[in-house]
């Protein structure tokens, strides 16, 4: 025994070995293979708009042209995506933020099943995939060999779902697409099964259509391919542009062909506005182009006679194309205007769905039938093999890209956003450090970085290097990777390839480094061109010394734009404010600002900042007031620093700090008070950014209060007073972990504070406090139904002296380090106006204005929250703190007791967490102040957190 387990241990060392040794090896290859397989469809569906259904049967043949020998076989069925909460599409919506799905009616749902797999007529075995239920597995009878060609057919059942991404039934409109089980590519890395997702498209085989639809005669369709039905084709071409209305509800079959697609797409209604043109290519050819829509179609008639007619613009899409990039290959041309949850368009071959009818979704559709019909890349893997290559020509053929302006200095012409909110949304990104490489899978891009980059950052990239390479010479580049790659599936080495052998360069500064990396470009200029982190990059600058600028037109995102040998003026100066210019070195804009608070009551100053719509490596923020009752001065003022940005643990660090002085009528007294408040704040990476964030804050905060008076005696024992300050100083490590998932979002912060104070230069008291906070909030509802709750533990581990300030209040706590703005900052309920009765957030939060106690023990609070169903706006909230307060005896020996308080209500979220309205209804009788247990209506109380208000962050600056 011991013998064979020795021997069965070297065994499966060497298995183990042998076995990470091929799959370190198995790398992704990035070029593709000189042989496709191909799939020949003969689909015949039976449509029933009542149940909302499909029943079909699909025969293909499917014909294994690879070298290897096919020993299991991989199935789409992408309808069942929207079978269950569980499938990668119901997760990729939550993560985006989505809950429309997830909260959908069960008749709201769809799938596709009742498969009975035959190959070569024979039965076969199959199951789920074990991770996606919308990919099935075969279990062949027999291996797929080299060269041979099988037939694979079953029966299908769909359930239509409503729209909530591409698929889907809305109004009496439906749309089918991936509704049929299609076979997954095989390709030169093998198999590529893929569960269907919202952000992320698709994969699939070439191949012959042959689909057959039965369908009631009341409803109108339009599809991928040509319509084989003479007479239904005549009935839709007399329309023109008019309602198909047909009541008939009899049965009739439609048969669609079409050769060399790898997708089958089809929408039928009974009230589409159905209208026909055509199109001449230089070549000669004559496209059809039809128009089916399911709007109004008013608004639609009246751009009848304009070059924005809907029809005009998809031909404008098909001429454009042929002429950029080669020749439209099929007979016809189809835009649906319909329901649609996944963008503003979706395309498939020869056909496309839009949400509307603007001319440059239309025009971006249509492109896609090059760009993912024609070259059919592995979107799913490569988004900017489509989506990148397809928008830049969009973006020509609509004047999108301003050529002869110069981002450089951007604010020039009052539609400066217009023209530039693309590189407007790409910087902010990138001065957070959230922004990715443009070679990335398309479910690895945060929801927001997907249109950032691959719609925004890619377009920008090939417009560069068309700028780098000329027109003439990046125009035979696509048109000679179109003839070489229609009808195959290009990978990106391909493209490369391609490229570099029409221009005879090296293009690994592009393809390498600007693409498929993340670094941030700084180009600069003195002698020579310089670029931190592309090696390539900058050797093809230099290369190219006859260039003024390596980046004269803006076109290549930077991270500054001042070193690029452009000509310097020295300052920009705006009144109030004006945009930043990158040919300035200082951009610098002077506000007027007036305010109001209680104790300072009216003031007048000015703003003096540098920080708009981007961040800066140094922002300075300085308002100087002037109080006119008190007749002080007054003011806030703050410099700030990011570096560290991208290094690795942090997506960047700030230091900095802030100074302020206004007016408090603390002690009954017309005081001031200041504030100094140093910080070192650390915002960390996540692999995930889309669902997690957190940063770690180190802040130091020196605060005192004037005209605090103390009484001495001068040398002939007569009394004065001497003004002096009260200081308190306060040194914080917090913690903030927040995981935004779209059903359950929820927030943990901890924090330890250190403590202390100086009154008349003596130590008057010294803590130690930590705390604990967990924010829950659990969605009920697609309408913003939904239950919150937060539990916070906080305790003392030093106390000397008085802590009255820093104490954990229950209700109505002070804010003692001047962290929140308020127009009546030590307002109390007993206060004769209405700021006696706002809620400020601490750590209990018990929303109720009544007198309670405090604790410089340990304190326990929950904080609850319910929407009340339908319309009614009013919440439901119970809030509860336990926690221990000193006793004093008549013996003066102290103890201590735990009390409870508790206390529910009505609360009325005009603005949730900005302005809110709180009705106390029922509390606990150790709160009691009235008779009964009813609290009076004088004791509503509100928040109005006026913190959420700062533009920067409402913004996402």
């Amino acid at each position: 025994m011991f013998i064979y387990f020795c021997k069965m241990k070297i065994f499966y060392s060497f298995f183990f070995v042998l076995c990470f040794f091929n799959l370190s090896n198995a790398q992704t290859k990035l070029q593709q293979s000189n042989w496709q397989q191909r799939v020949n469809y003969k689909i015949d569906v039976n449509f029933n708009p009542e149940n909302k259904t499909l029943k079909g049967e699909i025969q293909f043949e499917y014909f294994n042209n690879s070298p290897d020998t096919i020993k299991t076989f991989y199935i789409h069925a992408w309808p069942n995506a929207y079978k269950n909460n569980q499938t990668a599409f119901a997760k990729q919506e939550i993560q985006n933020g989505k809950r429309q799905f997830y909260f959908s009616k069960e008749e709201d749902r769809g799938y596709i099943d009742s498969f009975a797999f035959q190959i070569n007529k024979k039965s076969v075995k199959w199951s789920f995939d074990p991770q996606h239920i919308d990919i099935l597995v075969l279990e062949l009878n027999e291996w797929i060999l080299p060269n041979q060609k099988v037939i694979i057919q079953t029966p299908f059942f769909v359930k239509v779902p409503k729209v909530v991404s591409r698929m889907g039934t809305e109004d009496g409109f439906f749309a089918f697409t991936q509704w049929f089980p299609k076979p997954a590519v095989y390709d030169v890395n093998g198999w590529n099964p893929i569960p269907y997702l919202d952000q992320g498209e698709f994969y699939s085989e070439f191949g012959a259509f042959e689909v057959n639809i039965t369908c009631p005669k009341n409803y109108i369709v339009a599809a991928t391919g040509n319509l084989q039905n003479p007479d239904e084709l005549a009935y839709l071409k007399s329309l023109n542009g008019k309602k198909a209305i047909r009541n008939s509800k009899e049965l009739h079959t439609l048969k669609y062909t079409e050769n060399n697609i790898h997708d089958f797409a089809w929408f039928a209604d009974t009230a589409f506005y159905v209208e026909d043109n055509f199109v001449v290519l230089n070549n000669g050819d004559t496209i059809t182009t039809w128009l089916f829509a399911d709007q109004d179609y008013n608004k639609i008639i009246k751009k009848q006679r304009t070059n924005s007619h809907p029809i005009l613009s998809l031909n404008k899409g098909v001429k454009d194309y042929s002429n950029a990039i080669g020749n439209y290959p099929y007979n016809q041309c189809t835009v649906v205007i319909g329901a649609l949850s996944a963008g503003a368009g979706m395309e498939y071959p020869t056909i496309t769905i839009c949400e509307s009818d603007e001319e440059s979704t239309i025009i971006h559709e249509v492109g896609h039938n090059w760009f993912y019909g024609i070259l059919a890349s592995n979107e799913r893997q490569y988004p900017w093999m489509d989506e990148s290559m397809n928008t830049y020509f969009h973006e020509i053929f609509t004047n999108s890209y301003h050529i002869n302006d110069q981002f450089l200095e951007f604010n020039k012409g009052k539609d400066w956003f217009s023209k530039y909110q693309t590189m407007f949304g790409l910087i902010n990104s990138a001065q957070k450090s959230e922004t990715q490489k443009l070679n990335l899978p398309s479910d690895q891009f945060t929801n927001n970085n997907y249109g950032l980059i691959v719609y925004g950052k890619g377009p920008l990239l090939f417009a560069y290097l068309n700028e780098q390479l000329g027109d003439t010479l990046f125009d035979q580049c696509i048109k000679n990777y179109y003839e070489t790659w229609k009808f195959k599936h290009p990978l990106p080495k391909d493209v490369q390839n391609s490229f570099e052998t029409t221009t005879k360069m090296d293009l690994s500064w592009f393809f390498d480094d600007l693409m498929n990396e993340n670094y941030e470009v700084d180009i600069q200029k003195t002698d020579s061109f310089r670029v931190k982190g592309f090696k390539n990059f900058e050797a093809f600058l230099n290369q190219n010394k006859d260039t003024k600028t390596a980046n004269r037109n803006g076109l290549l995102l930077e991270n500054n734009f001042k070193n690029n040998g452009q000509s310097m003026d020295f300052i920009n100066f705006g009144i109030p404010f004006k945009l930043p210019l990158n040919n300035a070195k200082i951009n610098m804009n002077l506000s007027p600002i007036i305010g109001y608070n209680l104790y300072d009551q009216f003031y007048a100053g000015a703003m003096l900042f540098n920080r708009t719509i981007f961040r800066n490596k140094f922002e300075y923020n300085i308002m100087p007031a002037y109080s006119f009752a008190n007749n002080k001065l007054i003011g806030f003022a703050q410099l700030n620093s990011l570096f560290w940005r991208n290094n690795g643990i942090s997506k960047f660090t700030e230091f900095g700090i802030i100074g302020q002085q206004f007016g408090t009528d603390f002690n009954a007294q017309s005081n001031q008070y200041f504030k100094i408040n140093p910080y070192f704040r650390v915002h960390f990476k996540h692999k995930n950014p889309s669902l997690y964030k957190s940063n770690l804050n180190l802040a130091w905060t020196h605060t005192g209060l004037e005209n605090q008076f103390r009484t001495l005696l001068d040398s002939s024992n007569n009394p004065i007073q001497l003004e002096n300050f009260n200081f308190f100083n306060y040194l914080k490590l917090e913690h903030t972990f927040k995981f935004t998932n779209a059903i359950t979002p929820t927030t943990i912060r901890t924090y330890a504070e250190y403590g202390y104070n100086y009154k008349f230069g003596v130590r008057n008291s010294e803590y130690i406090k930590i705390g604990a906070e967990l924010k829950l909030k659990q969605y009920l509802s697609k309408d913003n139904k939904y239950f919150k709750t937060r539990t916070f533990v906080g305790v003392f581990a030093h106390q000397k002296g008085n802590t009255g300030l820093q104490n954990f209040y229950v209700t109505n706590a002070i804010d003692y380090t001047y962290q929140q703005a308020l127009i009546g900052r030590n307002e109390t309920q007993f206060s004769n106006n209405i700021f006696g009765n706002q809620i400020i957030d601490n750590e209990s939060n018990i929303r109720a204005v009544v007198p309670m106690s405090q604790s410089s023990n340990w304190i326990i609070s929950s904080n609850n929250e319910i929407t009340l169903p339908g319309k009614i706006p009013f919440n439901i909230y119970f809030d509860a703190a336990f926690y221990q307060i000193p006793v004093g005896t008549s013996t003066g020996i102290q103890y201590s007791k735990a009390e409870l308080y508790y206390v529910a209500g009505l609360s009325l979220p005009i603005f949730e967490d900005l302005f809110e309205i709180y009705l106390p209804v029922y509390y606990s009788k150790n709160i009691n102040i009235n008779s009964n247990q009813i609290i009076a209506l004088n004791k509503i109380g509100f928040k109005l957190n006026l913190n959420k208000l700062n533009p920067y962050k409402i913004l996402g600056f």
